[in-house]
C-alpha cells in the first residue's frame, strides 16, 4: 500500500509515540515537583497555546470569540497561579 492510503507509516507512529511519551514526562515530572494547583493551572492554559500556535503556525482564522475565550481563559489560569501572592487575600 502506498503512504496516506490506509497503509501503516512505521516512522510516522515512533514520532507520535515519541510525542506522547514526551508529554506524559512533562505532566509526570511536574507533578511530583510542583504543587498540584499549579501544575493543573498550567495544564489548563494548554488549550490557549493551542489556538496560538494553530492561528501563527497553521495560519488558522480565529474569530474574536475565539480570542476572547483565550484572554479570559488565560486570565483565569494567571489569577489561580497567582492566588496565594498577599496582593490577592486583602
Amino acid at each position: 500500500m502506498a503512504r496516506g492510503e490506509g497503509g501503516s507509516d512505521l516512522r510516522a507512529h515512533a514520532v507520535h509515540a515519541a510525542v506522547a511519551i514526551s508529554i506524559m514526562a512533562c505532566i509526570y515530572h511536574p507533578t511530583r515537583t510542583l504543587p498540584l494547583v499549579t501544575v493543573t493551572a498550567i495544564n489548563v492554559t494548554t488549550s490557549a497555546f493551542t489556538l496560538l500556535l494553530a492561528s501563527l503556525l497553521n495560519r488558522d482564522r480565529t474569530g474574536p470569540l475565539g480570542w476572547a475565550a483565550l484572554i479570559v481563559g488565560f486570565a483565569g489560569a494567571m489569577l489561580v497561579l497567582r492566588a496565594h501572592r498577599p496582593v490577592l487575600s486583602r
